[in-house]
Formats: structure tokens, C-alpha cells, sequence
């Protein structure tokens, strides 16, 4: 008896020390993750901040493990955030990447001009330039603005607009002016160096003229040429 005894005592005890041990135990983590400076935010550095100055990045001193950016209201130049936490110095790294601005797109209507990112989407003001151009540059003449964020053009019809420009770049076609006449009828005109045209159709990839500007340029024709058709799906026209 007295052996079961010592055994139902030990058992006990042993339970009592587990018991504690795992208290014990939660109440460090619990004062290690909540508590302590261990895992409280020692810097927060910033890259591209001037893309978001408004943006609130929350203070030192809060804790790295539950910070996080809140990217809901994120400017329109911004076009995608990085934030790197260092968890045992306690430093968060913040990297703002600025929208590619592929192109600027000048509504005639009431002369103003904003840049658009390579997928089409317009997301902030531009200068208007004028004369041999350094950017790609569209000008719109009959169409209003659409706000900033929202897509310029449909995607169907923007696809084949960077098509166009990818087109012109691949040729080495240098380009004063590109011109969208009335996109309801989903062309555009690009104005070349040399006093010559060449049409482009939004609904269509042009990469089917490509061997008809090869041909025209090895005969010495391409510079004689008054424009350039692309507008019909396989058939490349132009005339002398």
C-alpha cells in the first residue's frame, strides 16, 4: 500500500511540475513577443518615399512581428511596394517602386497630358513636348480624359497600340507625332521623320509589315514612300 501510495504522490507531483513549467513557459513567450523590446521596431527606412509622403508607415517602436503596410490607398505612381523585415535588429525597410512611364498621352481637347504605364493604365500628369521626342508620346484628339488610375483605351485596342511602337522601334522608325484621330474608329497614324505616314488598326498586331519596311529600306525605296498602310490584316500597302 504504501508503494501505491509513494506512486499516486509522484505522479501528482510530476503532473504539478509539467503544469507549471508549460505556465511558466507560455508566460515567457507571452512576455517575450508582447512585452519585451526584443521584437519592437527599432527603424523603419523608407525608399521612394516621395512616391507616397502621405502614406502612414506607423512608428518606431510598435511591434515587427504583427506591423504591416496598409496598401489601400496607395498613390497612383506607385506601382508596387517591397517592405523587408530584420526581425532580430528590429528594422523594417520600406521600397516604394515608382509606375514605368512608358508613354504620355496628350488629349487635344483640353490640352492636357498624362503618363500611362506599359499596361495601359494613366496615372498621373505629364509635360506636353513638342518636337523631336525623347518619350513616346500619343495624341488624342477627339476623345475626353479618363481619370486618373483607369485604363486609357481598352486592353484589346492598347496591346496592339505597344505593338505599333514595339514595331517602330524594331524598324528604327523615328517618330514626330502619334496620332489618334477619333479612336471610335480604332486607328492611329504615326507621323514619320521624312514627311510619311504610316497607318496602324487598333484591332490588328502590325508585325505582318515588317518584311515589306525590310524590302522597301534594301531598295532605297523607303525613303521615297508618301505612307505606309498597315490597317488590313495581312496586306501592306503604300505608295510612291
Amino acid at each position: 500500500m504504501l508503494v501505491k501510495k509513494r506512486s499516486k504522490a509522484y505522479r501528482l507531483l510530476t503532473k504539478i511540475a509539467f503544469l507549471s513549467s508549460l505556465v511558466l513557459l507560455i508566460g515567457g513567450l507571452i512576455y517575450l513577443f508582447f512585452f519585451s523590446d526584443i521584437f519592437k521596431i527599432k527603424s523603419i527606412e523608407v525608399e521612394g518615399r516621395e512616391l507616397a509622403p502621405d502614406v502612414d508607415l506607423g512608428e518606431v517602436g510598435e511591434n515587427i512581428l504583427f506591423w504591416k503596410l496598409n496598401q489601400d490607398n496607395l498613390p497612383s505612381l506607385v506601382e508596387s511596394v517591397e517592405v523587408d523585415k530584420k526581425y532580430w535588429d528590429g528594422s523594417v525597410l520600406v521600397t516604394f517602386n515608382e509606375r514605368e512611364k512608358y508613354l504620355i498621352w496628350c488629349y487635344e481637347i483640353d490640352r492636357s497630358c498624362y503618363w500611362v504605364d506599359r499596361d495601359g493604365l494613366l496615372f498621373s500628369g505629364a509635360p506636353d513636348l513638342r518636337g523631336p521626342l525623347v518619350f513616346k508620346i500619343v495624341r488624342d484628339q477627339k476623345a475626353s480624359p479618363v481619370q486618373i488610375g483607369e485604363q486609357v483605351i481598352p486592353n484589346k485596342m492598347y496591346v496592339n497600340l505597344v505593338a505599333a511602337f514595339d514595331f517602330l522601334d524594331r524598324y528604327n522608325i523615328s517618330v514626330n507625332e502619334f496620332v489618334i484621330e477619333d479612336i471610335a474608329r480604332r486607328e492611329a497614324v504615326a507621323r514619320v521623320a521624312g514627311d510619311k505616314d504610316i497607318y496602324f488598326s487598333l484591332t490588328e498586331n502590325p508585325d505582318f509589315g515588317g518584311s515589306v519596311v525590310n524590302s522597301l529600306k534594301k531598295s532605297g525605296e523607303w525613303n521615297l514612300i508618301r505612307y505606309l498602310d498597315l490597317r488590313v490584316p495581312d496586306r501592306a500597302y503604300y505608295s510612291l
